[in-house]
C-alpha cells in the first residue's frame, strides 16, 4: 500500500509540472501574439489638422518615423465643410477607397473630450466612433495639435531648427513648444515622460508698454469679454495689428489684408507693416518669456507653427531677445533657456505618426 506521504508528494509534483506547462504555453502564446503584430504590416495614416493646412501621410507599422516625410498629401483645411469631406477627399487622392486603415492617428487643434474633439479655428466637431464605422478605420487616436508637435521633437535633425538664445541646454529637465499659425499652441514635457497639452495660447494678454496698453484697449471693442494672446500671435492677429498700426498713423485700414501680405509688405519697405512685423515679434518674444518663467524649460523653448519659419529673420534678432529677457530681476533666468526655431513644418506630423507607432507597438505588449 502506497502511504499517505508518497502519494501526497507525487500529487504535488504533478500540480507543479501542469503549471510549469501552463505558464510555458501562455508564455509562447502571448509571444506568438506579439511577433504576429510585429510581422503584420499594418497600415497607418498620420494626419496633422492646421486652421489653415492639413497634412496626411500613410506609413506602415514596421518604417521608423522620418524627419523627412514622403508623399505628404497638404489640403487647405478651409475649403471643407468638415473632417468628413476631408477624409473623403484624402482617401481618393491615396487611392484607399476599399481598402482597411488600421490606425488612424488626428492630431488636433482643439479640444478633446474622449472620443471627441471641438476644433477652435474651425467649425468642426469630431466623433472617432463615427470616423471608424465610416471610412473603413479599425482604431482612432485623437491627440491634441502641439502635443503631436512636441512629440515631433525627437525627429528633428540640426538642418530643421535655427538657435535664436543658446541659453544653457539641460537634457534632464523640461522642454516646451510653442506655435504661430492660424491660432496659437502649446506643450510641455518632462523628460521619460508623454507630452502634456494646455490650452496656454488663451491666457489673458499683458501689455508690456504704452504701445500695447493702447492695442488692448483696441481689442476690447473686438472682444470686450477675453483678449487672450492668441487674438495677437495668430495669422488673424497679424492682420489686426497691421490695421491696429494703420489706426495709429491715421491711415485707412485695408480690411483685405492677408498675413503673407503683411509679411511682404514689410520686406518691400512698407512702414505700416514693418511696425505691424514688430510689435509682432516683440509680444511673441514677451510671451516667449513668460514661458521660460513658468516652466524653466532648460531642454529647449521651442517655436513652431505656419508662420514662424516664413519671418525667422525678424525672430533671430535683437529686438526678440531684448523683449524675451525683458522680465526685471528674472532676465538672468530666461536668458539661460535655450530658445529654438523649428523650419520644419511636418513636426506635428511626425509627431502624430510617432504616436501611431507607439501605439501600434504598446498593444503588441499588452
Amino acid at each position: 500500500m502506497i502511504s499517505s506521504e508518497i502519494f501526497i508528494g507525487a500529487v504535488n509534483k504533478i500540480a507543479v509540472c501542469t503549471k510549469c506547462w501552463l505558464l510555458q504555453s501562455f508564455r509562447g502564446n502571448v509571444g506568438s501574439e506579439q511577433a504576429s503584430i510585429k510581422r503584420k504590416r499594418m497600415k497607418l495614416v498620420a494626419v496633422d489638422i492646421g486652421g489653415t493646412t492639413a497634412r496626411f501621410v500613410l506609413a506602415d507599422s514596421q518604417r521608423p518615423v522620418s524627419n523627412h516625410l514622403q508623399a505628404v498629401n497638404r489640403y487647405d483645411s478651409q475649403s471643407f465643410a468638415d473632417f468628413g469631406a476631408l477624409l473623403t477627399a484624402y482617401v481618393v487622392d491615396a487611392g484607399l477607397q476599399g481598402s482597411n486603415i488600421d490606425l488612424l492617428c488626428l492630431a488636433l487643434p482643439g479640444l478633446i473630450n474622449g472620443q471627441q474633439a471641438r476644433l477652435t479655428n474651425l467649425p468642426w466637431v469630431l466623433d472617432a466612433d463615427d470616423i471608424r464605422r465610416r471610412f473603413n478605420v479599425s482604431r482612432v487616436l485623437l491627440v491634441n495639435d502641439f502635443q503631436a508637435a512636441c512629440e515631433g521633437l525627437d525627429s528633428l535633425q540640426a538642418d530643421d531648427v535655427i538657435s535664436i538664445n543658446a541659453g544653457h541646454r539641460q537634457a534632464d529637465r523640461p522642454r516646451v513648444i510653442t506655435g504661430v499659425g492660424t491660432g496659437l499652441g502649446m506643450a510641455w514635457q518632462l523628460p521619460e515622460s508623454s507630452p502634456q497639452v494646455t490650452e496656454g495660447g488663451h491666457v489673458d494678454f499683458a501689455p508690456v508698454d504704452e504701445q500695447q496698453d493702447r492695442l488692448l484697449q483696441y481689442l476690447r471693442k473686438s472682444y470686450p469679454a477675453h483678449v487672450s494672446y492668441e487674438r495677437i500671435l495668430s495669422g488673424p492677429g497679424l492682420v489686426m495689428l497691421y490695421q491696429f498700426v494703420s489706426t495709429e498713423a491715421g491711415m485707412q485700414q485695408d480690411s483685405e489684408i492677408s498675413p503673407a501680405a503683411v509679411s511682404s509688405r514689410a520686406a518691400q519697405g512698407d512702414e505700416i507693416a514693418i511696425d505691424a512685423m514688430r510689435l509682432f515679434v516683440r509680444i511673441l518674444a514677451g510671451f516667449a518669456g513668460n514661458l521660460a518663467m513658468l516652466f524653466q524649460p532648460f531642454a529647449g523653448l521651442y517655436i513652431a507653427g505656419g508662420i514662424a519659419p516664413k519671418i525667422q529673420k525678424w525672430l533671430n534678432s535683437d529686438e526678440f531677445i531684448e523683449y524675451y529677457s525683458a522680465k526685471g530681476r528674472m532676465s538672468s533666468l530666461v536668458l539661460r533657456v535655450p530658445v529654438i526655431l523649428i523650419t520644419n513644418e511636418n513636426v506635428g506630423l511626425q509627431g502624430a505618426l510617432s504616436y501611431a507607432y507607439k501605439s501600434i507597438h504598446s498593444q503588441g505588449k499588452r
